[in-house]
């Protein structure tokens, strides 16, 4: 999850209001079970299901009323409490001055370069997921209604926040004119001598609360600082489950929502392979972003290759400097076992080209095509997100940001678990 700039004021408004319709029965749920109590056993078996379909997680292990997650070598604790019509899930943090920016991010996230959620949000969202699935609603159904929620949330947490613009290790940057007053600068490099500041005035009221009773009234959240001292302050972050709501009625298309307006007639490369094959750019152009929406693909590490993981259709875009190609993929089942060879596609860095070579749908032979970039072509409609390592965001959207890419990554992580 690659994140320079994140576009996002349209999407909100589209988003939330969204949430007006948001309520209204989907199918293939599992069974409510609103009229008994939730068990210790039943949270145990959603928790480890979600651990399955998230590759950070190593391991989950759920006590009387603590849940322990080891998520990428580190360890945090979920506290919960399981009442008669309600069920509560807390994170406990402590902020210290001296903490780095690598710290705290692991705790609140990070949007800028390797966008990431933190262990926070992500804890409270797989207690909200389980609940929601064991009452009624598909995983995916709960974490795009409960992400929507959460934007509209943070919308009135951070109204009073200061605007940072964050720049992430950037050697010899001391100042930026940014042009306004009103914003701060900060490098990471620095972050350990002004953790304190920055945290108290992204968090400038002691307790913060929302509740979704406008729309399905499912839960509450509680945010709230104790213990408050010049140097460190404990952050309690809650959200308390309505075990009575109809979770069943948890729903909102998002794929409509977030649609990159690719389709089969008018991507660049329209291909059909079969699980297991790989499609490779050649290009002199650094990788600059990715967007997809489907099934079926994914981005390899080194940001070269799509490699076709299930039967599944996917469209997106993907980007190497300034050009912007489109794809369209199908994927099929490799049933016979078959050796399956690489595509390779070669995009030409010249712009000065215009030439618009359309690749037609191929079977799993061998192919390799030269594409030219086209200044013109109507496949760039829209800027992709870019990726880097120097970059500069301004913190108000990023809490927004890190909000939706979450989404995104786990409507994916979600899509086969109901």
């Amino acid at each position: 999850m690659k994140i320079k700039k994140i576009c996002i004021i349209a999407l909100i408004i589209v988003l939330i209001s969204s949430l007006a319709t948001s309520c209204f029965a989907v199918t293939e749920a599992t069974e409510a079970t609103n009229n008994s109590k939730i068990t210790k056993e039943q949270l145990n078996e959603k928790f480890q299901e979600l651990k399955d379909n998230d590759s950070e997680i190593e391991k989950i292990v759920t006590g009387d009323n603590v849940i322990e997650v080891i998520k990428n070598n580190d360890k945090y604790e979920i506290e919960y409490e399981i009442e008669e019509d309600k069920i509560t899930f807390s994170i406990e943090a402590e902020v210290k001055q001296g903490m780095s920016w690598e710290e705290y991010t692991k705790l609140f996230g990070d949007s800028t370069g390797d966008a990431s959620d933190g262990n926070i949000e992500d804890g409270l969202a797989m207690g909200y997921y389980a609940v929601a699935n064991i009452l009624g609603a598909e995983y995916k159904s709960a974490a795009w209604y409960y992400t929507l929620t959460r934007i509209e949330g943070y919308k009135g947490k951070y109204a009073k926040s200061d605007k940072w613009i964050i720049m992430k290790d950037v050697e010899g940057a001391t100042e930026v004119n940014t042009g306004s007053s009103e914003e701060k600068v900060l490098n990471t490099k620095d972050f350990a001598n002004r953790t304190m500041e920055y945290f108290n005035s992204m968090y400038k009221d002691d307790i913060y609360t929302y509740d979704d009773s406008k729309h399905c009234d499912t839960y509450k959240s509680i945010t709230e600082k104790k213990e408050k001292t010049d140097t460190s302050c404990k952050l309690i972050e809650k959200i308390i489950i309505n075990t009575n709501a109809d979770f069943s009625k948890l729903k909102v298309n998002m794929d409509s929502v977030l649609d990159n307006g690719v389709t089969e007639e008018n991507a660049d490369y329209v291909y059909t392979v079969k699980v297991g094959q790989k499609i490779k750019f050649e290009t002199s152009k650094k990788y600059s972003g990715y967007n997809c929406i489907g099934t079926g693909i994914e981005l390899s590490e080194d940001k070269n290759e799509l490699i076709a993981t299930e039967v599944g259709t996917a469209k997106g875009k993907i980007a190497f400097g300034n050009i912007t190609k489109s794809f369209y993929i199908t994927v099929e089942e490799n049933a016979n076992n078959e050796q399956l060879e690489e595509i390779t596609i070669k995009i030409d860095s010249d712009d000065s080209k215009t030439e618009d070579t359309k690749i037609p749908t191929t079977e799993t032979t061998s192919k390799t095509e030269t594409v030219k970039n086209n200044s013109d072509s109507t496949t760039a409609k829209t800027e992709l997100p870019k990726t880097g390592t120097n970059t500069i965001v301004y913190i108000t959207m990023a809490i927004v940001g890190i909000v939706v890419v979450s989404f995104i990554i786990l409507n994916k992580k979600y899509k086969d678990i109901k």
